[in-house]
């Protein structure tokens, strides 16, 4: 029960649906928190690697984990890997570690996939649910620009976009191609 209600928070069917369920891909997850999103791609993964502010390094055989902040990963560390994974991770970000990211995925060589997953605020009861969460939660303030930056820097290399409700939050899903 508890992790069919974590893949539906977390919107992974719908992720899955970016992905070619066939291939194996080597995963960068930025953000990826304490509880990895690699659990999820226990198939179609062949090397994982997930970087967060809040992890202790760890090394399990074709995982790892840092402990690292988002702008300390460079574009030659990202080419390394298939599928990048950003999911519920902009909106704790400044807006100026936004736009380098940014400017880094666009400088990625061709064929790499990059999700993004983040909250957007449709209204102000979504809006208020989601700051609420990260009060109290992760102890900090929140915005929801950076879907926003998504949209107006990478708008040639978004592949697909849907937004969707995922209980009380209403998020935005890119899959983008480079």
């Amino acid at each position: 029960m508890k992790n069919n209600l974590r893949k539906k928070i977390y919107g992974f069917e719908t992720i899955k649906d970016f992905i070619n369920k066939d291939k194996e891909y080597s995963i960068l997850d930025l953000g990826c928190g304490k509880i990895p999103f690699f659990l999820e791609f226990k198939k179609n993964f062949k090397k994982y690697h997930g970087i967060d502010i809040s992890i202790n390094d760890n090394i399990y055989d074709n995982i790892i984990l840092k402990k690292k902040s988002i702008d300390q990963i460079d574009i030659e560390e990202m080419n390394k890997y298939d599928l990048i994974l950003v999911i519920d991770v902009l909106h704790h970000l400044k807006i100026e570690v936004i736009e380098r990211l940014l400017i880094k995925f666009s400088k990625l060589n061709p064929g790499k996939i990059i999700i993004i997953k983040d909250p957007i605020d449709t209204n102000l009861f979504y809006r208020t649910i989601h700051i609420l969460h990260d009060v109290v939660i992760n102890h900090e303030i929140i915005h929801f620009k950076g879907h926003k930056l998504v949209e107006a820097n990478m708008k040639k290399n978004i592949d697909n976009k849907i937004i969707k409700n995922n209980f009380w939050y209403k998020n935005i899903f890119f899959k983008i191609i480079i």
